[in-house]
């Protein structure tokens, strides 16, 4: 209990002091700066005289560049992907384990389908369904 008091005081004082440093600073005003010499004293730097334009740059417009437009781009169409058709072949199986299809038959697989054939025929042998009700 005293940890959690302890952690939560650390990171009460980790959010003041967050606050204090970035958030603060930034919302108050800063204090306008005098045009005048510091403390009485004149500047090492004498004041820049200011600098007037002429006449001729005064009116000057500057021309709007021209970009060359682009030409044409042709896009060229894709042809559908492939389909993969394979025929249908009983007592085999398709593989895609390698993105194209392989057809299997024997061995592992003809024991694999034989006993898959024989649990859903256990499973809907008492399945039976009604003809639909005539209005």
């Amino acid at each position: 209990m005293k940890s959690r008091l302890i952690w939560g005081a650390v990171l009460l004082a980790a959010f003041a002091a967050f606050y204090y440093v970035t958030i603060r600073p930034a919302i108050t005003p800063m204090p306008e700066r005098s045009r005048g010499p510091v403390g009485g004293r004149t500047p090492l730097v004498p004041e820049r005289p200011s600098f007037a334009l002429p006449e001729s740059m005064l009116n000057a417009t500057i021309p709007t560049p021209v970009f060359p437009t682009p030409p044409e781009v042709k896009f060229r169409v894709e042809p559908p992907a492939l389909k993969m058709e394979v025929p249908i072949q009983n007592g085999a199986t398709i593989d895609f384990s390698i993105g194209a299809p392989v057809v299997r038959s024997g061995g592992e697989d003809t024991l694999a389908i034989e006993k898959a054939l024989k649990e859903m025929e256990a499973a809907t042998k008492d399945t039976k369904f009604a003809p639909p009700k005539r209005p």
